[in-house]
């Protein structure tokens, strides 16, 4: 939360939140991003955009928030290529950063 006064600005953290939960989101967000091509595709764009660690990883579980809030819905698991298909669909910036650093790393393999 942002609190402004004159040219002050200070930033807190909310504290009227389940404090279990927000951590819970935030390791599993920070999981995902060493499980998950998207979810570090999505990370490093929001880190490339000059967000810090921590505003990254509340976007991300915000992300991964909708998706589970979806599957609930549409009482289904979750499938990557169906997620991947969406952001190819709808031009997402995420869909062409995982995919041209997996070109790159291709590239870097083997003579």
């Amino acid at each position: 939360m942002q609190d402004e006064s004159g040219r002050r600005v200070t930033t807190t953290v909310r504290r009227r939140c389940n404090p279990r939960w927000r951590n819970t989101l935030h390791l599993f967000a920070w999981s995902s991003t060493n499980h998950c091509s998207c979810a570090r595709a999505y990370y490093d764009l929001c880190r490339e955009r000059g967000d810090t660690y921590a505003t990254a990883m509340r976007k991300l579980a915000d992300k991964w928030i909708k998706i589970i809030t979806a599957m609930l819905h549409e009482n289904r698991p979750y499938d990557d290529q169906k997620y991947v298909e969406a952001l190819r669909k709808h031009g997402s910036p995420v869909y062409k950063k995982r995919f041209i650093r997996q070109k790159r790393t291709l590239s870097h393999e083997g003579p």
